[in-house]
């Protein structure tokens, strides 16, 4: 039996680990407990659940007669995500995890069970060392591809159970695993469930696919058109057409026409079709259906798809403008196929410069129409960014295309808009306010926390430092743009406030998170910065800057405290790793100026694959590769470690 010395410890080395289950593979699977499609829990039903359920009975019985006598976990020692073991009053025990502990008791995790109980502290006892060997019963779930709309009240009159418990057969694949939560796609009784929540419920929408890649055998989860990928137009400008403006939760959604040639096969391919023809009208309507719609004053052809449907008519979607029409049946047109094959054109986009903004300074009726008389029906230019620079709360927002846009003749559109972007700069270094350095535990978990690139994705970067071969840190997707602005905006932050604290030198230790000046005569700018080394004797400092991945030995003068406004965005530096391993004979010096000279072009594409927690980077420059140049250089300097994968070129 772990005992309550141990629990100090006991969170950060041990938890009850996740059942392993494999990615795109089918599992039979039965409902334990559903909140909403972000938000429920299954077990899988299959022979390994039942052997880890009796494996659980054995050791918690164990366990129970070791516990006999012994007092509860201290209070003290119950921390957020603590595995432990719950007493209920039949007096058995239940393994759990402590989620949240207040006034009220403790917020606990059924592990095996999938629900969330208040509990007192006095039913919480350890758990022993064979429980935690034993994997989860209960996986985390959320439908993959599907976000419920804000209307909460509209969720709470559906029965969980009866959506996602077929009768008869209830399968599940998981597409991805983020944070121990399953972005899973369910199957019950052969129907889609994301797909009847949005398509028969209309309770929720989809997010767009991050890559082409479907199976034919499996429901099309984006209606009957595809939808384009834009992921490797990020950073550049392109040309839009606006079609719509509308308001989700706080934020302002619009639709775009971000591909000029999907619009221009659409319209050859009206020119070609035949409305007048006996076949064009006779055909089944079905929810889901893609179908051609005569709408408008001047009864023209869109391309649809079929929301919802009813006794007095349709409601479909028009896919290539965003817009939500109700129709009627004559006015239902047969799709051919070939219009069917090309991707939807109206591409549902964020604002950056809205996502910014706090959303309670935004009127919603003077914006929504702003914003309609900016953008819809106008030409535009169109630069695609990340969201989760600017909403990282929910990985699945990475799928989701953010724009800053710009007038035809490149003015930013929002530019003289009224926008309040939050700036401490402005608003309060110039008043009597104290701004405390960063809690050292929060800067550590906001800068050390997972990359938001991922692994087995084509990137566009810059490499920032090169340490040696093994050490390189590149800056991806605008992140050199981005590091840029943040440095300039604390510099600023810095020299405005009037009362900065004198930092004391014992305060500067070893992983102290600060800003800091390079030991550059003509760099007045202030960087995020960490220190590695600290020599208070000789008043010496060794940093890395956080955001470019370079080290430099300062004196405490160049030292200020970092606030934490300024650690909203994650480190722009990625550190990675080259698959190499230098020959014997071959000095570092050599490959580390070939890797140098290499890489000083500014435009690279950079290929990102984990493998044993470490990131190694595929770096290609002019359709050439890093390591292939490497190896097939005239005097053999290295060898591979990983194989090197197949990725695409630039086009």
């Amino acid at each position: 039996m772990l005992l309550d010395k141990d629990l100090d410890t006991l969170k950060d080395e041990w938890c009850y680990p996740d059942r392993p289950l494999m990615i795109n593979k089918q599992y039979s699977y039965k409902l334990l407990n559903a909140i909403s499609p972000d938000s429920f829990s299954i077990i899988v039903m299959d022979y390994t659940s039942v052997v880890i359920q009796r494996q659980i009975k054995e050791a918690m019985d164990i366990h129970l007669h070791e516990i006999a006598g012994c007092a509860p976990v201290d209070v003290a020692c119950l921390k957020d995500g603590l595995p432990v073991t719950v007493k209920f009053e039949d007096g058995k025990l239940h393994r759990a995890e402590v989620n949240l502990v207040d006034e009220k008791g403790v917020n606990v995790y059924m592990v095996d069970s999938g629900v969330d109980i208040l509990i007192s502290a006095d039913s919480i006892y350890p758990s022993s060392t064979e429980l935690l060997r034993l994997p989860k019963l209960s996986l985390m779930c959320r439908l993959a591809q599907v976000v419920p709309f804000e209307e909460k009240e509209k969720w709470k009159k559906y029965d969980y159970k009866s959506l996602f418990q077929g009768k008869n057969t209830s399968v599940f694949s998981i597409s991805l695993i983020d944070r121990g939560v399953s972005e899973v796609r369910l199957t019950c009784d052969k129907k889609d469930v994301g797909f009847e929540i949005v398509m028969n419920l209309g309770l929720a929408d989809f997010v767009p696919l991050s890559t082409h890649a479907t199976n034919d055998e499996e429901p099309q989860m984006l209606g009957k058109y595809p939808r384009y990928d834009y992921s490797d137009w990020i950073g550049q400008k392109i040309g839009v057409f606006g079609t719509k403006v509308s308001k989700v939760g706080s934020n302002f959604k619009v639709h775009l026409q971000l591909h000029p040639s999907i619009m221009e096969a659409v319209e050859a391919g009206m020119l070609k079709y035949d409305s007048t023809s006996n076949e064009a009208k006779d055909f089944s309507k079905d929810i889901g259906d893609a179908v051609l719609v005569a709408y408008g004053e001047d009864r023209m052809n869109y391309r649809a798809t079929i929301i919802q449907k009813s006794a007095v008519g349709y409601l479909v979607k028009l896919v290539d403008y965003g817009d939500f029409v109700n129709i009627q049946e004559k006015d239902m047109l047969k799709i051919p196929n070939e219009l069917v094959e090309i991707p939807e054109a109206a591409t549902p986009c964020y604002l950056i410069e809205l996502l910014a903004v706090d959303p309670s300074k935004l009127p919603s009726d003077e914006t929504n129409g702003k914003l309609m008389e900016l953008i819809i029906e106008k030409n535009l230019e169109c630069y695609i960014s990340h969201v989760n620079f600017i909403d990282d709360v929910d990985p699945r927002e990475i799928r989701k295309c953010v724009v800053t846009l710009a007038s035809e003749e490149g003015t930013p559109l929002l530019d003289d808009f009224g926008l309040r972007k939050p700036n401490l700069c402005k608003y309060y270094t110039n008043v009597d306010h104290e701004f405390p350095m960063i809690d050292q535990d929060l800067a550590k978990e906001l800068f050390s926390g997972p990359s938001a690139y991922m692994s087995g994705v084509k990137y566009e970067g810059v490499v920032s430092f090169i340490e040696n071969y093994d050490s390189i840190c590149i800056q991806l997707e605008g992140d050199d743009h981005r590091a840029d602005g943040v440095s300039e905006e604390l510099t600023q932050f810095l020299n405005n406030w009037k009362n900065v604290p004198q930092l004391d030198p014992s305060s500067l230790t070893n992983g102290t998170y600060v800003a800091a000046r390079q030991n550059i005569e003509d760099d007045l700018r202030y960087y995020r910065a960490k220190i590695l080394e600290a020599c208070p004797a000789k008043n010496a400092y060794k940093v890395v800057f956080l955001d470019y991945g370079n080290y430099d030995v300062i004196t405490s003068t160049m030292i200020k405290p970092l606030p934490s406004y300024f650690c909203k965005d994650k480190a722009f530096a990625l550190k990675v790793s080259i698959p190499i391993e230098i020959l014997p004979g071959v000095s570092e010096d050599e490959v580390y100026h070939y890797v140098e000279k290499f890489t000083e072009e500014q435009e690279l594409t950079v290929y990102l694959k984990t493998v044993d927690n470490l990131i190694y980077a595929w770096i290609v420059c002019m359709d050439k590769m890093l390591t292939t140049s490497l190896i097939e250089s005239k005097n053999l300097l290295v060898k591979l470690i990983i194989p090197t994968p197949t990725v695409p070129l630039k086009n």
